[in-house]
């Protein structure tokens, strides 16, 4: 129920990697994200969703993360084709 422990793990990860490009966000009430990039593929986001305190850090490989999205869109539109097709002969 600390609220304010966002703040203490942007802090952690500011002593070890350097300060975030942005942070956004009110430390005490809401949503709160901070965002630190390392070169052109590497990425730490560390967030909080309201009304939850609980606090969250993902490291991500952009590159890979695009390719993730790439592949779920694909998917996506693969079963809404097989969807509408199968739909299509029940007429």
């Amino acid at each position: 129920m600390n609220v304010k422990l966002v703040k203490h793990v942007i802090a952690m990860v500011s002593d070890k990697y350097g300060k975030p490009g942005s942070i956004n966000g009110d430390y005490s009430l809401g949503d709160v994200t901070a965002y630190r990039h390392f070169g052109s593929n590497e990425e730490i986001k560390i967030f909080r969703d309201w009304p939850s305190t609980s606090v969250y850090l993902n490291l991500i490989n952009i590159s890979n993360r695009r390719r993730l999205l790439y592949e779920l869109h694909k998917q996506k539109e693969e079963q809404t084709a097989n969807k509408a097709k199968s739909q299509g002969n029940a007429f």
